[in-house]
């Protein structure tokens, strides 16, 4: 299992550094890495990656998984929003509450080189695909 995460791990940074968008991110300026926010409730968010930009800040969360054997990218990038929307919409709002710009978040799968972003929803709606 050990083996396995480390394999994982080796790939996902591989395919980071080789891909034009993984360059980019790892070379924005204007950036705050594992940034640590806390909310009015009291819960602490970490953010792989949040993006000053000059009218947005762009939420950039990595993930090390891949579409699972027969699953299509659709089928994976929906699943995948399923999964992580909550956590993403938090993100943009704890960014949003800290200086009123809006945010805009995507979820980046570097192993398969892909990137799926999210709508931020109002309060009590669903979220949607850019």
């Amino acid at each position: 299992r050990v083996m396995q995460s480390l394999d994982i791990l080796q790939q996902t940074l591989k395919a980071t550094i080789s891909s034009e968008r993984g360059q980019w991110l790892l070379g924005v300026a204007k950036a705050y890495r594992e940034w640590s926010l806390l909310d009015a409730g009291g819960r602490v968010s970490v953010i792989d990656l949040a993006i000053s930009q000059e009218d947005h800040w762009l939420i950039v969360d990595y993930k090390t998984s891949a579409p699972a054997e027969g699953e299509t990218v659709p089928m994976f990038e929906r699943r995948m929003l399923e999964r992580h929307s909550a956590q993403l919409q938090r993100y943009c709002e704890q960014v949003q509450a800290l200086d009123g710009r809006q945010a805009k978040a995507a979820l980046y799968f570097p192993r398969v080189d892909l990137w799926v972003p999210y709508v931020i929803a109002p309060v009590g709606s669903q979220m949607a695909l850019l």
